[in-house]
């Protein structure tokens, strides 16, 4: 009995990622799946990196945020209802070369002066050294698919914890 239980969660759960890779796949080709990227060479120590999110007049489906770091570790914590000033837009690209379209979410770089709402646990990339004596650059995913409501702002902020500064890359794909 315990078995079929576990079978039945496992196709469960392979259901959920096929149908996500369904999701996926489908916007690729529809021309509504896209992508931005922000690099910064110095993130100082202690401080943020903040990337201001705006959907437009759908929802979004966050797909994928990568990051990379040449320091020991960064965090990435998600907000809601960011207040923010002097942005300026992030380039993003739609992933269908045949029949590409364009973005009604847009990212961009503000100055946030409050954070909002927390929205989502906050997510680690750590190096596989000891914490502050130099354990490396690394890359990962940073949480996985996330649905934004339509019309609405999010703050996606990159923290450096660290006592000396670091080079600091992040994409997100919706």
């Amino acid at each position: 009995m315990a078995w079929n239980e576990d079978l039945k969660q496992a196709m469960q759960s392979l259901s959920s990622v096929t149908s996500l890779s369904a999701v996926q796949v489908m916007g690729l080709k529809q021309s509504t799946t896209f992508e931005a990227s922000r690099y910064q060479s110095v993130l100082a120590t202690v401080s943020n990196m903040d990337t201001v999110f705006t959907t437009g007049s759908k929802p979004v489906v966050l797909f994928s945020r990568l990051a990379s770091k040449s320091g020991d570790s960064i965090s990435l914590t998600i907000y809601s209802g960011p207040t923010f000033t002097g942005q300026v837009l992030v380039p993003d690209y739609c992933l269908n070369q045949v029949s590409p379209s364009v973005s009604t979410a847009n990212a961009f770089t503000a100055t946030v002066s409050a954070p909002g709402t927390q929205i989502a646990s906050t997510q680690y990339l750590l190096s596989s050294g000891l914490l502050g004596l130099g354990g490396g650059s690394s890359t990962g995913s940073l949480g996985g698919a996330l649905y934004l409501p339509a019309n609405t702002s999010f703050l996606f902020r990159i923290y450096n914890p660290l006592l000396a500064a670091q080079a600091v890359f992040f994409q997100v794909m919706w």
